[in-house]
């Protein structure tokens, strides 16, 4: 029984995601998903109308932008309608948890617990959805075994249960809905607008779209090689050894040692003792040749080498929000966050969004409030001064997290800072090493230095 109650409270919980998904799961296939076929969930039957209704159906079809858009919309919608579907739920399962108790329970609990369970029928439901009244009368009135009447109380408690819950659910569905779809007719207008200056503003610079690219996995580097800092051991020949070592010919010298038997015979001959000294001082003897030792010494080189890649994996895009990026530049740095944010959403990327000037904040675009910040993001202005230091480290940071760990890194900056401390290299080298791409759009700039620990860089 528990494992049952469980498996119905895991049924319920649902978030405003798995309504996202069922949104693109009925805008592709025109039809629902096996979890919610023949379920009874307004917020389900919502998405069906909203999907369903002519002009939006429409204007979804003609532009995928206005899908993207109502998508968002229908999420921070639901960002509000699910807490509230959640405690009309989990007063529901506190009520199922009653009626287990009370029909679980033997004969003589039961008659104990029966006044509190009229007066809550009473309170709650209308007696033609349980006519309590008319069950304990049949009670009074049946001198026998009760269970029919138990079990029939059971099933009617029960349904009523269900449509009430329902009913709470609809009725808190058609109070938010006016609001809802007025904002819809306001701010999704304002939203398509604004989405369509980014990707005109996109559009212009060849580089952005080749950076839109690149961080969606659609082309791969032209080159997915770097220079890595290899060190390997190298055999080294010395020139001689006085150690004997295996015979590899005849050679010429004075090494007593490695004599051929014929050199040792004039040795021995008398008649020829002066032609042997002479040969001697000369360096003329007659020797057997052999082969040095070797030995291995460390060499340290440049070569070419692969890294490891996801094929497709998260994205953490740093924007400089200093003021020496107002302007035009915080133009093109907002335009290419949201068309990538797009693009996150679109192959169900992570997306992780650091903004830094003095300070660095960070924010998961793509997680359920992420496109409330994003629109924040797009109306705030950029002031202050650059702590690239700080904008780093919190890239470091993010990247040492399950979720954003092996992800595609963009800054966006005028690269007006410093370069980084050592041991930040070092990081950076490591999780480069690791299949990390680091790469850099530069903005009304012709700083150059960072240039040497990016994987790729553009210049606008």
């Amino acid at each position: 029984m528990n494992e049952e109650k469980g498996q119905k409270a895991s049924e319920r919980v649902k978030t405003p995601q798995v309504y996202g998904d069922l949104f693109d799961f009925y805008m592709e296939r025109g039809e629902m998903p096996p979890q919610f076929a023949g379920s009874d969930d307004p917020l389900a039957d919502y998405v069906r109308e909203v999907a369903d209704e002519p002009g939006n159906r429409r204007l979804m079809e003609e532009d995928s932008l206005w899908r993207d858009i109502m998508r968002e919309a229908l999420g921070g919608f639901f960002e509000g309608m699910v807490p509230m579907f959640g405690k009309i739920d989990g007063k529901a399962a506190d009520e199922a948890g009653m009626i287990d108790e009370f029909f679980e329970a033997s004969l003589d609990k039961k008659r104990e617990m029966w006044p509190g369970i009229v007066q809550h029928i009473k309170q709650n439901y209308a007696p033609e959805e349980v006519n309590v009244d008319g069950y304990s009368r049949l009670m009074r009135d049946t001198p026998g075994d009760l269970n029919d009447i138990f079990d029939a109380l059971h099933t009617d408690w029960q349904r009523a249960l269900a449509q009430r819950t329902r009913r709470l659910k609809q009725q808190a569905l058609e109070r938010n809905k006016p609001r809802f779809e007025q904002s819809v007719r306001e701010a999704g207008s304002h939203d398509y607008e604004t989405v369509l200056a980014t990707e005109a503003t996109v559009g212009r610079y060849p580089q952005l779209r080749e950076i839109l690219l690149m961080m969606g996995r659609d082309k791969e580097a032209s080159r997915d090689e770097f220079d890595a800092t290899v060190t390997r051991y190298v055999p080294v020949v010395l020139s001689r050894s006085p150690e004997m070592s295996d015979i590899d010919g005849v050679t010429v010298g004075n090494d007593l040692r490695r004599m051929i038997p014929a050199e040792l015979v004039r040795l021995s001959d008398s008649a020829i003792d002066i032609g042997f000294y002479a040969d001697f001082a000369a360096r003329r003897l007659r020797l057997f040749s052999t082969k040095p030792p070797s030995e291995k010494r460390e060499k340290t080189e440049l070569e070419k080498r692969r890294r490891p890649r996801l094929k497709e994996g998260p994205m953490i895009v740093s924007v400089d929000t200093s003021s020496s990026m107002s302007g035009h530049p915080e133009k093109i740095a907002k335009a290419l966050v949201m068309q990538i944010l797009r693009v996150a959403k679109r192959k169900r990327r992570k997306l992780f969004l650091i903004t830094y000037s003095i300070r660095s904040k960070s924010i998961e675009l793509t997680s359920r409030k992420g496109y409330a910040e994003v629109k924040k993001f797009m109306r705030s202005g950029f002031t202050g001064g650059t702590n690239g230091e700080m904008m780093l480290g919190a890239v470091l940071r993010q990247l040492s997290t399950e979720d954003f760990s092996m992800a595609d890194v963009l800054i966006i900056s005028d690269f007006d800072f410093p370069y980084p401390l050592k041991t930040t290299e070092r990081d950076i080298r490591r999780e480069q090493a690791k299949g990390v791409r680091f790469y850099g759009l530069t903005i009304k700039s012709d700083v150059r230095q960072y240039s040497r620990i990016l994987d790729r860089s553009w210049k606008i």
